[in-house]
């Protein structure tokens, strides 16, 4: 073969592989998103929607109920861990422990929302906020009232309780007009100077 012919061998080449490139990128090109469409082949739809681990155990599920949606999360025993739920005014988030038993508690309404700590299935704090302000309460072990602060609608407060009891031993109230009052109390119930 002459240099002639090696030369328009080599072009020949390159041309086809140009032309044959264009071809295959007009038939074989990718779709393109346009934005504001939608390949409805793209999308599942579905009521709900579970993950499973490679052993088929539920992992997490998402569905939908007159309310709106739901997620819930499993720990590796089946039992339900975390589960978030939209309803009527706002929405909740529950957190529970290995043992079933509800750990927090995170609410959301119209008004306002809380957050409640637990041990044992019990909450033991609970802080909130409502259209007039916002609370704190705090129970002992005993379940018993410890200390509670807020805001209402006419002032504030601040209550120490008895651990025995839930008797108050100590109150600080302030109203709308900006007077208060301070009292204590020992734990036969007698006020101190």
């Amino acid at each position: 073969m002459n240099k002639r012919m090696s030369i328009l061998l080599v072009v020949l080449t390159i041309v086809s592989g140009l032309i044959g490139g264009a071809i295959s990128g007009r038939i074989f090109a990718p779709k393109m998103a346009i934005a504001g469409e939608t390949d409805k082949s793209k999308i599942l739809t579905v009521e709900e929607l579970r993950v499973v681990d490679k052993d088929g155990r539920v992992g997490a599920m998402i569905r939908t109920d007159k309310n709106g949606g739901n997620v819930c999360v499993f720990g590796k025993d089946g039992k339900t861990r975390v589960d978030m739920d939209v309803l009527d005014a706002g929405g909740t988030v529950l957190v529970c422990g290995n043992d079933s038993k509800l750990m927090a508690c995170m609410t959301a309404s119209e008004d306002g929302g809380s957050v409640k700590l637990g041990k044992n299935g019990e909450f033991i704090a609970n802080m909130g906020s409502t259209k007039y302000g916002g609370f704190v309460y705090v129970l002992g072990n005993d379940g018993n009232l410890g200390a509670s602060m807020g805001v209402f609608e006419h002032g504030g407060m601040f209550n120490a309780y008895g651990k025995a009891d839930d008797k108050p031993r100590a109150i600080m109230q302030v109203n709308e007009h900006g007077y208060g009052a301070v009292g204590l109390w020992d734990k036969n119930g007698y006020k101190l100077k």
